[in-house]
């Protein structure tokens, strides 16, 4: 049963604080009538629907991988993205008039920052005082009277914003230098979509999807037809890199790193498999203080050398310009309405949330003697710029006053969260974001990055108290324009190509590493289940538990006590190791981990829903439950179903992924590792015996192998030495075979770039192993050299798995060295001379 409930009940105790604009209820406690039609829907659908939502967000949430860091747990709330079922709900005429103001906010930037980089009026009338400019580490001198100014500097902008009590705006922030949150908010309105299904639609919210088709147009337009857009990024560990990366992948661009590129013949290019190509435009989502270090003093050895000099003659387009930061955050906030009347003509549409800049005295005896103002760094504190000291330092404000700004907090407005079952109000401030379209207006997106405070006032947009998504209604909710869902196509003629050899050399080594880590997770995996039914089915003795300890010292090869000829124990401490301990390189925890940070860079790679089975394996909180509750044995149904969604992963890039160089480094890391943990397996299991324990060892080998069944096939017998190293080190047709793997590596290595006329050194290492491996026969490797083995002979598959297990890892090494680490256009010169005879 769902009993359908009243707005009366879900409104039980909500209240609005006096003198704070509440969104849900008017001056007089009742409902807006903007929001009465999805409250009725919301309320009638009863309680358990509610829980369902809720549930069906937090999963949305997690699938779409939206964190401040792509490589923590998902569910670790110092990380995670909270974002709650309620939305925000504004009317299409109070939109109207936030989005007006921003966009007038946009213009009088754009205006500033020519000025500021060109003839510099303002400074020299007085508007702007020459402190604030020079003074801010945001101004960058290298971007100063360049012969091809850019007519737009800003293309895309955000401001945060509060309402007022009288239902107006005020401006918190702006966000000039690298707005960020373009991916935060498309994957929180996809999540709500989809969790809240009938009653977003029912609802008329206006899509967001024009506004990005016009985004993508803009720099489509700008870059040329085929030029090349990237969005550059400082990489996974930035707190924005997820939404640096979604959008990226909503729009079709690459993202690149400082060391993707490079600076050569007075053009910019991005280092791919084939070499370097050239990059038209890039969207920058990196400070100016870390862009080149050869021109923008402060830089150290950051970002990539020769940038602004191809951005000086307008080899490369950057959004936005270099320097765009000398306007961030409250820059303005002391002179913005003098300035728009001075630029623009027009009076200043959104006011600011007040604020100071403490250059001049006045100010400073101001901020002295009222304790309700709040000092900050001219620049925020994260910027790279700003030394933590620094900002925590009380401000020598008569020396360096220009450095520093103080404001006063702003009283948040509130709006409904579920709480339970109830709402109850919240304070919440918003982001919205701007962007120039191709004729040269700026475009307000219609809606925003709501963030919630638990106090009722704020020092600029709240952070860490969880989010919402903002719905701007249109006029006429029953008739809702019919928008796309993606960014609209192009019109202008393409190059038509399927070699996809354009892969960045970064994305291909993460590629290989996924495929590295996702064999090593199946591998450990295996071995764990092969553990624990062998627990389960009879506890063993201490024969069983030698046994035991041999599967799980082919991943703990430095775990203490490991000595194989002695009984080491219970297995238990080995198994948790196993599964938590991050010194042990075969740990899950680390797999785990290697999973997502490398899934998180290929993204774009990857199909949606490849990467959305690794994300929730990863975000199972159950192996860590596992790893502190083992008793005996880790649940079998947990190692199953992690098994399962490995199978599921590689299934699915099998029927989705195109067979290009991505598809290459992707199979040969998985390859390799296989390969690498037969050679392991084989160390430890095959030996010349042909006793029981021999036999139970080599059940395992091919348990572990998932080979059992296609042994029991062909052998109707206990295994045996040597039919079992047939079948999973020499048979080419078993794709479990030590064999097989190095066949797929010779195969993908021959589809690989390559500019001379001979094999590649990683290339010719893995055909001479496949040689070495085929000269080889299943009885002569199991049997010793003499009929009476002294005690430290080896049967020669020890030796020979070894040579295979050194030679991947070899290959592994240059295989980095030849495509992964790119200074320069890879060249071969090869010419032949033949003399002229007279």
């Amino acid at each position: 049963m769902n009993p359908r409930t009243t707005m009366a009940e879900l409104l039980t105790g909500y209240r609005a604080d006096l003198g704070v604009r509440d969104e849900l209820l008017d001056e007089s406690g009742a409902i807006r009538p903007h929001w009465r039609g999805f409250l009725e829907r919301f309320a009638a659908i009863g309680t358990g629907a509610r829980e369902q939502i809720t549930t069906a967000l937090t999963e949305q949430i997690v699938d779409s991988g939206i964190a401040f860091n792509v490589e923590a747990d998902p569910r670790d709330r110092r990380y995670s993205w909270r974002l709650d079922p309620m939305p925000v709900i504004v009317t299409a005429r109070e939109w109207e008039a936030l989005a007006r103001g921003v966009s007038q906010r946009a213009r009088l930037i754009n205006a500033a920052l020519i000025d500021i980089y060109g003839p510099q009026k303002l400074i020299a009338n007085g508007t702007l005082p020459p402190a604030l400019i020079f003074g801010n580490r945001g101004y960058i001198q290298a971007a100063r009277n360049w012969a091809k100014p850019a007519k737009f500097p800003l293309t895309h902008y955000a401001c945060d914003v509060a309402r007022t009590a009288d239902g107006g705006w005020q401006v918190l922030a702006d966000q000039v230098e690298t707005p960020a949150g373009h991916g935060w908010l498309l994957a929180s309105r996809m999540s709500q979509a989809n969790a809240l299904g009938d009653l977003y639609l029912k609802s008329g919210v206006q899509r967001v999807s024009g506004f990005f088709a016009a985004m993508k147009n803009l720099y489509a337009a700008q870059a040329g037809d085929n030029g090349r857009i990237a969005v550059l990024s400082p990489g996974s560990s930035s707190a924005s890199y997820f939404s640096h990366s979604y959008l990226a992948r909503y729009l079709g661009f690459p993202v690149v790193e400082s060391a993707d590129l490079s600076f050569r013949d007075g053009n910019l290019h991005v280092k791919t498999l084939e070499g370097l190509m050239r990059v038209n435009l890039l969207i920058r989502k990196i400070h100016s203080t870390m862009l080149d270090s050869l021109s923008i003093p402060g830089t150290g050895f950051l970002g990539t050398p020769g940038l602004t000099q191809a951005a000086r003659t307008g080899r490369v387009l950057l959004a936005n310009a270099i320097g765009a930061g000398v306007l961030q955050n409250r820059v303005l906030a002391s002179c913005s309405a003098s300035l728009c009347e001075q630029l623009l003509g027009e009076p200043l549409a959104l006011p600011e949330n007040p604020a100071l800049w403490l250059g001049n005295q006045a100010n400073q005896e101001q901020v002295r003697h009222d304790q309700s103002w709040r000092i900050n760094p001219l620049i925020a504190q994260n910027d790279p710029g700003l030394g933590s000291a620094e900002a925590k330092q009380a401000p020598n404000l008569d020396r360096y006053g220009y450095r520093w700004t103080a404001e006063q907090a702003a009283t948040l407005p509130t709006t409904p969260q579920l709480d339970g079952d109830q709402l109850k109000p919240v304070p919440w401030a918003v982001r919205v974001f701007v962007c120039l379209n191709a004729e040269g207006d700026y475009q307000a997106l219609p809606g925003g990055l709501v963030r919630l405070s638990r106090q009722p006032s704020s020092f600029g947009l709240p952070n860490g108290f969880g989010s919402k998504d903002l719905w701007v209604l249109h006029d006429d909710h029953e008739t809702v324009p019919r928008a796309s869902t993606n960014v609209a196509a192009q019109t202008a003629p393409i190059s038509l190509r399927r070699s996809g050899k354009d892969l960045l050399s970064r994305t291909a080594e993460s590629l290989f590493w996924l495929g590295r880590y996702v064999e090593r997770t199946e591998a450990v995996l295996r071995t764990l289940n092969t553990v624990v039914s062998r627990i389960l089915d009879d506890g063993g003795g201490s024969s069983r538990n030698i046994l035991l300890h041999k599967l799980l010292a082919v991943h703990l090869l430095a775990a203490k006590g490991a000595d194989e000829d002695t009984n080491p124990g219970e297995p238990t401490q080995l198994i948790k190791a196993l599964i938590q301990d991050t010194s042990q390189t075969y740990a899950l925890a680390n797999s785990f981990a290697g999973i997502a940070r490398n899934a998180a860079l290929t993204r774009g790679i990857l199909s949606q829903d490849g990467f959305r089975v690794l994300r929730v394996l990863h975000a199972d909180v159950r192996w860590q439950v596992a790893a502190q509750r083992i008793d005996q044995v880790v649940p079998a149904t947990l190692i199953n179903q992690s098994l399962q969604r490995l199978s599921a992963f590689t299934g699915t890039i099998a029927d989705n992924m195109t067979r290009n160089d991505a598809w290459q480094f992707l199979e040969m890391g998985r390859r390799l590792e296989r390969a690498v943990q037969l050679c392991l397996l084989s160390r430890h299991l095959v030996t010349d015996d042909q006793d029981s324990e021999q036999s139970a060892a080599l059940s395992a080998f091919l348990e572990i192998a998932d080979s059992t069944m296609t042994y029991r096939s062909r052998y109707v017998a206990l295994p045996r030495p040597a039919p079992a190293v047939d079948l999973l080190i020499l048979d080419e047709t078993n794709p479990r075979s030590l064999a097989f793997q190095l066949m797929v590596l010779n195969a993908a290595m021959e589809k690989l770039p390559n500019d001379g006329p001979y094999r590649k050194p990683e290339h010719r290492r893995v055909l001479a192993t496949l040689t070495e491996l085929r000269m080889n026969n299943a009885e002569a490797l199991v049997k010793y050299g003499t009929d009476t083995p002294g005690e430290n002979d080896e049967i020669p598959l020890i030796g020979l798995t070894q040579f295979i297990h050194d030679a991947m890892l070899e290959v592994s090494d240059l295989l980095t060295q030849t495509h992964f680490v790119m200074a320069d256009t890879p060249t071969t010169s090869y010419s032949l001379k033949r003399a002229i005879q007279p």
